[in-house]
């Protein structure tokens, strides 16, 4: 499904974001072990997830000689931004040109590959082939290392992703988005030359059994008195308890998409879908759509009339027409740093997959103007 070398590099759990904050603190405390650096730096892309942006902030906060920053995003020819990673910009802070920020500093690298508030696919193999250069030119053993970790959580099951061409350490997703898994599902991938250096930050006895309990009892302290060996490869980031039947239907899904559809068709169905899409809301005064879709989720919002009532009269059938349009509203505080730069409020996100139609999308403009023109 992403090309990992192995099973061992991937391990289940119930979401992205459960996914991506169980490697972000290990990636995070196998840095803070380092002792040969004062300070450390988490660069973040703008269209980075509201929970991935409060786990950073939060560990930054706490810990001393920690900060984080944004990678900015290009800028189109009117000055607005892009939303996608700005490739120049981004060399210039791994090569110590950009600001006073100090490549050596630079512990992780945060880039959501598309984020939930727009259609914009961040060029990840880019960046990390930028990374992968960057820590090879350095000689960089495993202190100094700049590690790379994408969120996928809006792009596996609706485009072909290769974990190998982004070069990346880790890599989040879940099954319920475009891979049409069941809710509660995901899973997490680590590379393989990395995985056993990292500790989980929460440890149950599946992820590292007891091996050994000491024969003398009463003990003299519990933490001596048994020893654990954590699990090889990724499995150390599972737990015990989990949900079977969602854990089947996230293969069965999985298999469905590569065998059945094929990614590269799955792909090019979205796209052309939501190519269509934008064309037509284009051509309404009234929308104002959020930077240029390149996947197959479109955002906008329209003029005078909130993005929550949008969502409800798209889901209320009419006389003349007893379709439903399921939409949903994307908060500006969902993607906080792309949104404050934006100036952006509430969302209106159309998701639109392989199973969408041309004669939908008509039929869905149909009744956006319909709407538009009665709150008038």
């Amino acid at each position: 499904l992403i090309h990992a070398s192995s099973p061992n590099e991937i391990a289940l759990v119930e979401s992205a974001t459960v996914a991506w904050t169980r490697i972000f603190y290990s990636m995070v405390e196998y840095h803070n072990n380092t002792k040969n650096r004062c300070k450390r730096v988490i660069l973040m892309s703008e269209a980075e997830y509201a929970a991935n942006v409060v786990a950073a902030s939060h560990w930054a906060r706490t810990h001393e000689d920690w900060t984080v920053l944004p990678i900015p995003s290009s800028t189109n020819s009117d000055g607005s931004s892009t939303g996608i990673v700005d490739m120049n910009v981004f060399q210039s802070m791994l090569e110590g040109s950009h600001n006073l920020l100090d490549p050596n500093d630079i512990a992780l690298v945060c880039v959501t590959h598309i984020p939930t508030n727009s259609g914009i696919v961040n060029p990840v193999e880019k960046i990390g082939q930028l990374i992968e250069k960057h820590n090879v030119k350095k000689d960089a053993k495993d202190g100094s290392k700049v590690f790379f970790l994408v969120d996928g959580c809006q792009s596996v099951g609706q485009m072909n992703v290769n974990v190998q061409d982004m070069k990346c350490h880790g890599l989040a997703a879940t099954g319920r988005k475009f891979l049409r898994a069941p809710r509660g599902t995901g899973f997490l991938y680590v590379r393989d030359d990395l995985v056993d250096s990292l500790i989980p930050s929460h440890l149950d006895h599946a992820c590292a059994p007891i091996t050994q309990v000491r024969s003398t009892y009463p003990p003299p302290n519990i933490e001596d008195w048994i020893d654990i060996t954590f699990q090889s490869g990724a499995k150390r980031f599972e737990f015990w308890e989990s949900n079977v039947a969602g854990k089947l239907g996230l293969g069965q899904a999985a298999q469905y998409a590569m065998n059945e559809m094929g990614l590269d068709h799955i792909s090019s169905c979205c796209r052309l879908i939501a190519v269509e899409l934008v064309a037509l809301l284009k051509e309404m005064d009234s929308i104002d759509l959020h930077h240029e879709s390149s996947c197959g989720i479109v955002t906008f919002t329209v003029r005078d009339i909130d993005s929550a009532t949008v969502k409800d009269l798209l889901w209320t059938k009419q006389p003349w027409d007893d379709c439903r349009f399921e939409v949903s509203v994307v908060p500006a505080t969902s993607t906080p740093l792309d949104s404050a730069r934006c100036q952006v409020p509430d969302l209106v996100r159309a998701s639109v997959s392989y199973m969408t139609s041309l004669q939908d999308v008509e039929r869905f403009v149909r009744r956006l103007q319909t709407i538009i023109k009665d709150q008038q």
